[in-house]
Order: C-alpha cells, then sequence, then structure tokens
C-alpha cells in the first residue's frame, strides 16, 4: 500500500499525463512591441537628456559668463536633475563635482574666498545642487551612517 498513497499526497511530482501550457501568462506581441518601443524611447530620452545636460553644463564653465549667470545655470542643472529624477547615465555626480571645482578654481573662489561675496553665492547654489543630487539617489542616508 505505499505506492498509493504516495498517490494520493499533496505536492509529490507531476505525473506523465499531465501537459503543461507554455504558453499561459505569455505576452501578446502587440505589449512586447510597445516595450520594445517604450526601451528605443527611453533610450533616446536619455541620450537627449545627458546632451542637454553637458550643454547647459558647458554654459556654466564658460569663462565669459558672470557668477550671477553661472548661478542661474546651475539652478537650471537642479531643476533638470529634480525632474528627471537623475543624473544622466553618462554623468555621474563626481563629473559634477570636478567641473564645479575646475570653475570655482578659474574663479579664484578657493580656500577663504569661498565664503566671500559672490564665491558665497556660487558656492551655496552649487552645495544645493549636490544635494538635489543626493536626495534623488538617496544618498544623504547612506552617506550620514557610512562614516
Amino acid at each position: 500500500g505505499g505506492s498509493a498513497w504516495a498517490e494520493e499526497r499533496p505536492g509529490t511530482a507531476s505525473l506523465d499525463n499531465e501537459v503543461i501550457d507554455y504558453n499561459i501568462g505569455r505576452d501578446t506581441p502587440e505589449i512586447i512591441e510597445k516595450r520594445k518601443q517604450a526601451r528605443v524611447k527611453a533610450a533616446q530620452d536619455q541620450e537627449k537628456y545627458g546632451d542637454d545636460f553637458r550643454a547647459v553644463f558647458a554654459e556654466f564653465a564658460k569663462e565669459d559668463t558672470t557668477i550671477d549667470e553661472k548661478i542661474e545655470v546651475l539652478t537650471k542643472l537642479q531643476e533638470m536633475v529634480l525632474a528627471n529624477k537623475m543624473l544622466p547615465l553618462t554623468v555621474t555626480r563626481d563629473d559634477v563635482t570636478r567641473g564645479v571645482r575646475a570653475v570655482k578654481f578659474n574663479l579664484g573662489c578657493i580656500k577663504r574666498k569661498v565664503k566671500e561675496g559672490d564665491c558665497k553665492k556660487l558656492e551655496k547654489k552649487y552645495q544645493k545642487l549636490l544635494s538635489s543630487i543626493d536626495k534623488v539617489y538617496d544618498r544623504s542616508v547612506l552617506s550620514a551612517t557610512a562614516r
């Protein structure tokens, strides 16, 4: 009687006469095509966002823009990051840091001068941009505990 008892038990191996339909739950070709188009569009959007971000940043880095204009450009970058909830895939936070540092150095906003006049305004806006980037990537929580 041992084998008869095994057939009655739930959770035993499937029997040979059970046919499995592998198409259950498979997406229709229309859905698959829509997803493909969405992926292509997302890639294009991402590329455009990367180009836009770089173009705006280049405007910030230009030597003939005033500090006030640079602050406006940083605001624009901050808005782009918050609107897209991310940096472009081709740009890292370090890229932004390095770029802004180079600009600050060229302006002479280094060491003590960071806390004076226009340099102070630029520094504040830059810190706001960084905190926006961190907020989007939720790094504030991580960096506070990871020290």
